[in-house]
Formats: C-alpha cells, sequence, structure tokens
C-alpha cells in the first residue's frame, strides 16, 4: 500500500481502486439497451399472467424508456469526455 507522509493513501491507489471498481463500465455499457428489452417483457409477461395492469406494464415500459435515453445520453457524454482526454494527452506529446 502506498501511503504519503501523513500516513494517508496516495492518489495512486486510489486511482487503482477506482479502476479496479469501474472496470466492466465498458461492458455495462453495452448491455444497457439488453437489460433494458428484458425488464420490458418481462413486465408484458407479467400482465399476460395478471399480475400487472396494462397501465403499469405501460408505465414501466414509458419510464424504462426514459432511462435508456438518459444512459445513452452519458454514455454519449462519457465518450465525448474520453475522446477530450486523449486529445489533451496526444496534444502533450
Amino acid at each position: 500500500m502506498n501511503k504519503d507522509k501523513n500516513n494517508k493513501t496516495s492518489s495512486i491507489q486510489g486511482g487503482e481502486i477506482f479502476g479496479e471498481f469501474t472496470s466492466s463500465f465498458d461492458t455495462d455499457i453495452q448491455m444497457y439497451k439488453e437489460d433494458i428489452a428484458v425488464s420490458i417483457a418481462y413486465s408484458k409477461m407479467l400482465e399476460k399472467i395478471e399480475i400487472i395492469s396494462s397501465f403499469e406494464k405501460l408505465t414501466f415500459k414509458f419510464e424504462l424508456n426514459k432511462l435508456k435515453r438518459l444512459i445513452s445520453f452519458f454514455v454519449k457524454l462519457i465518450s465525448l469526455f474520453r475522446l477530450n482526454s486523449l486529445w489533451e494527452l496526444i496534444s502533450q506529446v
């Protein structure tokens, strides 16, 4: 473990921990559309066996599609951030 003079964890280790935490992020980004599609299909099944109403199914679908658009926006934003960071690295060389 890397520690500085004041016995605090260094930023290098923090970066390593953050890297481990976000290691599946790229895979998660690729799968969110499928996850949402499965949830919508599941709500259709629940309506068919009369566990939820048609209104509830439509509400789930509406809210899940809103979530899909929101995630899509953030995925694009993250992609732009990564490109900008890459450009900054290249321009320093």
